[in-house]
This record gives structure tokens, sequence and C-alpha cells, in this order.
């Protein structure tokens, strides 16, 4: 397989500038227009206290998850819970993440493998 030749700071720029100064105005003329797709489910509505949607917020932030994702993953387990439920959505496991302290990981340090 031959070498490609890497091109310079200055070749890149100039190729950039190059393919900037065309008129593209054709191609994005025959561009589609891509509508977002609805949702495959009605929304629905439900009323809950404000500590407990409080305390939803702060578990779906921890979580680093949107309040109705929580929701419906907590629903799920319920579901799978009483149910008995094999098949389905898997129930995701919470991911444990590291805290950052000004700008340093703290939690247990990794384990290397020692040389023999």
């Amino acid at each position: 397989m031959p070498r490609v030749k890497r091109m310079t700071h200055a070749e890149s720029i100039a190729e950039g500038e190059r393919i900037l100064a065309k008129d593209h105005s054709e191609a994005i003329a025959s561009g589609e227009s891509v509508r977002p797709k609805p949702y495959p489910t009605s929304p629905i509505s439900l009323r809950l206290s404000a500590p407990l949607l409080e305390s939803l917020e702060r578990l779906a932030i921890k979580q680093h998850r949107k309040r109705a994702g929580l929701i419906q993953h907590i629903l799920w387990e319920y579901v799978f819970a009483h149910e008995g439920v094999t098949t389905g959505p898997k129930a995701s496991k919470t991911k444990k993440t590291a805290v950052h302290t000004n700008g340093k990981k703290v939690g247990r340090p990794k384990t290397r493998a020692l040389k023999a």
C-alpha cells in the first residue's frame, strides 16, 4: 500500500480555504429537511408532592439521567420485582462515578499488575 503524504499545517489551511471558496448552493438546495419523529407513546401527567419531586430530581442528577428516565427506571424495577418478569428491558445498574475534588480524583486507586 503506497504511503500518503501528510499535509503540513499551511497546506491543510489552504485546502480548507479552497473548499470554503467553492459554491455549495446546488448541494444545499438539493438537501433534505429531516423532521424529528414523534414519540412512540403519548405523554402522561402525574402529580407528585414537592418534596418527592425534589428528591427525584436530586437522584436523577446524581445518576446523570433525566427525571423522566429515572421515573421510568423506577417503575420498571417495581414491575419486575412484583411480577417476576425475566424478559423485557433490562434494569440497568447505576453507574458509579468518581468524585472530583479540586481537579484531583478521589476514591480507590487503580491497582497495577506487578512485573515479574
